[in-house]
């Protein structure tokens, strides 16, 4: 049902899924290039279709969106995440110590309640691996 590929093992894909597997489609780690280390996809038609082109330019866009964000932190505070509803599909963009967190969510997903989850699942889990 999911296809995992990744550089490292961290085990935090495994966590972040368990939050909603059900609603889950896609979950990636996207590094400071904004390249993914890692990812694991539901076999999805809809995620079939997405070519790996189109997977590389939505992590490197995903990237400089949460950059870009940091200009306005002097005004707003810190940027928390970014949800984007897309007919089909949810995107949620979340910036973490561990790096920048993409995942395709269902329209049925609870967008803001599933952003928070993952950014304290990401920062405990580099916290963790910090102090071992």
């Amino acid at each position: 049902m999911f296809k995992i590929e990744r550089k490292n093992n961290s085990g935090l894909i495994e966590d972040i899924l368990q939050l909603d597997e059900k609603n889950l489609y896609f979950v990636g780690v996207i590094d400071e290039c904004g390249r993914l280390e890692e990812y694991v996809e539901k076999q999805t038609k809809l995620l079939q279709e997405l070519k790996k082109d189109s997977l590389e330019m939505l992590c490197i866009q995903a990237k400089l969106y949460t950059s870009m964000q940091s200009d306005h932190e002097k005004n707003f505070g810190k940027f928390g995440y970014c949800v984007t509803d897309l007919e089909k599909i949810t995107l949620l963009i979340i910036p973490t110590a561990r790096g920048t967190i993409l995942t395709m969510v269902s329209k049925n997903a609870d967008s803001k309640k599933l952003s928070q989850l993952i950014y304290q699942i990401a920062n405990d889990d580099y916290f963790a691996n910090v102090t071992n």
